[in-house]
């Protein structure tokens, strides 16, 4: 039943709902996402039309990864809103994709927020989301172009210019710009001695075989986490990738074995050691490790092009061919694999060197929370590879990407210091 806008009954019924949003919004701040929801819940409740809590709602549900309520929340309020409420929900909606690691989507939703509202209140961090967008799919120039963009904004919060650091290191490293790199990281350390900086800044160190002031800096980054966490091992992975590079195959080795004893699922853990093994000329050994991480990565092209030089140098040509021609099908623009395929194909057999690490985006770091520590029962299951290798795939594991129209975003202008 309807209210009259002034009777008291309605004044009391808004003062409840404006009372639970408020509460909501202090549960958020004290990292209480379930408590939150209940509050907007009871909100809900009182009043189904009411846009403003299905807004929080779906950010709510999006801090407790309940992707499918999130979602359902904030495609209401598109369409049934307008204005701001509108453009928080292709915001929220855009995050959700980001999670989700649907990049392609994310960039049309952040796109939205900005076609709808250029001067978006949080337009600063559109641009560093869709700048990451674009690291993530491989265009690093066109990163660094929107990370820039980014930085023209003065109300960026500590946490997204800490980002914003480390992320536009990163692509400075990926276009082997390693100086700005390192500057960068440094910036980021000044801004906030964490440990992920800090382990940014020892891996740029690593690249460029500064071996021993990357370990000094590791071992610091150890002090600032918790014993035997996840963060833990992975600087001790990163510790092993600094032996690597600097030829101490034996340590290297020693701390890999220590990691997989723990956690052996992390891809990164298997397919480092995997590549390891291929150095040292163990070749089946190396096969079973990198298989093994891309039954858990498979879209990492990088862990199949390895696998496919193995087969390659191991005379396995038929094998060789298949993983080429199967890279080429998945990505399109991989010209390593283009040549190789070539060469494999015309009989040629050239001299092919070591193989080097797996890609690491050290920003990710830590690197897959999800993959939690197993028993050693478990851990000491086989993997059993097919030979030939043709049916370890199928075209369901891969999506292409979408080749609709790009839309067309207008960078900020750098703005005065005034």
């Amino acid at each position: 039943m309807e209210r009259p806008p002034q009777s008291r009954e309605f004044q009391i019924f808004i003062q409840e709902i404006s009372k639970l949003l408020e509460l909501s919004e202090d549960e958020v701040a004290g990292g209480r996402f379930l408590e939150a929801c209940q509050c907007l819940l009871k909100a809900n409740s009182l009043d189904q039309s009411n846009l403003i809590v299905f807004t929080k709602l779906g950010h709510c549900y999006l801090l407790l990864e309940n992707y499918d309520l999130s979602y359902s929340c904030y495609c209401r309020v598109i369409a049934e809103g307008s204005g701001k409420l509108v453009e928080e929900a292709w915001y929220g909606l855009a995050e959700l994709y980001m999670k989700q690691q649907n990049y392609l989507n994310a960039e049309s939703a952040f796109k939205t927020v900005l076609n709808l509202n250029p001067n978006f209140e949080m337009a600063s961090s559109v641009y560093l989301k869709l700048a990451i967008i674009y690291k993530k799919l491989g265009n690093a120039h066109k990163a660094i172009t929107f990370f820039k963009a980014s930085s023209h904004y003065k109300d960026l919060l500590p946490n997204h210019l800490n980002e914003l650091l480390i992320q536009l290191g990163s692509c400075f490293e990926l276009v082997n710009n390693k100086k700005a790199a390192s500057e960068l990281y440094v910036e980021a350390v000044k801004l906030n001695k964490s440990a992920r900086n800090i382990v940014c800044l020892a891996w740029i160190f690593i690249k460029s075989a500064r071996f021993e002031k990357a370990q000094t800096l590791l071992f610091k980054a150890t002090k600032l986490v918790q014993n035997e966490s996840k963060d833990y091992h992975d600087i001790q992975f990163i510790l092993a990738l600094c032996h690597f590079k600097n030829k101490k195959n034996t340590d290297c080795g020693k701390i890999l074995m220590n990691l997989l004893a723990i956690y052996p699922n992390e891809p990164y853990y298997l397919a480092c050691y995997g590549i390891l093994e291929e150095n040292q000329n163990k070749f089946t050994s190396a096969l079973h490790y990198l298989w093994r991480a891309s039954s858990i990565l498979p879209e990492r092209h990088d862990i199949l092009m390895s696998i496919g030089i193995i087969y390659e140098k191991t005379g396995l040509n038929n094998e060789a061919v298949f993983m080429y021609n199967r890279i080429v099908e998945m990505f399109s623009w991989h010209d390593q694999a283009k040549n190789r395929l070539r060469e494999c194909q015309s009989g040629q057999q050239l001299q092919l060197g070591p193989l080097e690490i797996i890609n690491i985006d050290i920003t990710e770091f830590p690197f897959h929370r999800n993959i939690e520590p197993v028993s050693s029962t478990r851990a000491s299951q086989e993997i059993i590879v097919p030979r030939p290798v043709y049916q370890m795939f199928n075209g369901s594991n891969f999506v292409s990407a979408s080749t609709e129209q790009e839309t067309p975003v207008n960078l900020p202008q750098k703005r005065g210091t005034s």
